[in-house]
């Protein structure tokens, strides 16, 4: 999904240019989508390790503060 997401990104960058508020929107919304694939994992019943739920805790605790920092560049914008 990453790889169809980053063609949608360049194909739209076409279509509506490459104004930095729109890049970061685009950014943005692919964090969205990455946070939902976090959740996704967190809530199953796979049954994984403790070891492993935290490295993807953390992983997405930092996503989340990558997607404010994105957030936080756009609206200056």
């Amino acid at each position: 999904m990453g790889r169809i997401y980053h063609a949608w990104m360049d194909v739209k960058a076409t279509f509506t240019g490459k104004d930095r508020r729109s890049i970061l929107t685009a950014c943005e919304f692919g964090e969205d989508q990455a946070q939902k694939a976090y959740d996704a994992a967190l809530s199953s019943d796979a049954g994984m390790h403790a070891d492993i739920r935290q490295l993807i805790m953390s992983q997405k605790d930092r996503l989340k503060m990558h997607h404010d920092l994105l957030e936080d560049l756009r609206d200056k914008n």
